[in-house]
């Protein structure tokens, strides 16, 4: 799935250096949710889980690699 794997880079980028994620991508992606309080980060994360859920039309992609940057910029280290 091309949104799993543009949450699995954002999670890469996210991580410090040296630390490894084995949990579902879907799993830390809400893990993410509840950790963050930056508002446009929490609605970039809310539009991903929206997109990850079947039935969604091929333009989610684009939509997902957007939300993933606004995550990127928002919680940068």
């Amino acid at each position: 799935m091309a949104i799993g794997a543009l949450v699995l880079g954002l999670r890469r980028r996210l991580l410090a250096p040296g630390q490894r994620s084995r949990a579902d991508w879907r799993a830390w992606v809400a893990a993410l949710d509840r950790q963050t309080r930056h508002p446009r980060a929490r609605t970039a994360i809310h539009t991903l889980t929206t997109l990850t859920r079947p039935g969604q039309p091929s333009e989610s992609v684009l939509r997902a690699a957007n939300a993933v940057e606004d995550v990127w910029e928002a919680l940068q280290p």
